[in-house]
């Protein structure tokens, strides 16, 4: 999701849909300065790159994660001499 304010006066907050600014973003509402739409609009963005960071750190983790108990599963089975997937 990323923000963005009017194209004219620079007060209202919109939700845009596309790439790029468009008649069809979603209104979200008027603030009474374009400078704290402008705020606004950074805070909201800021945060939304930050969970997008935070999904793709969390999915590397998890697939090293994955990988490491194949692994570590591997060699529980091959120590101890059990067969199949029981380990």
């Amino acid at each position: 999701m990323k923000f963005r304010t009017g194209r004219k006066v620079g007060r209202t907050l919109y939700v845009q849909i596309g790439d790029q600014p468009d008649d069809m973003d979603l209104l979200i509402g008027i603030v009474d300065s374009g400078d704290q739409a402008d705020i606004i609009v950074s805070a909201v963005n800021r945060v939304a790159a930050l969970e997008a960071q935070l999904d793709r750190l969390r999915a590397d983790y998890e697939a090293h994660e994955r990988a490491y108990d194949m692994v570590d599963g591997d060699l529980y089975r091959i120590l101890y001499g059990i067969e199949g997937d029981d380990a």
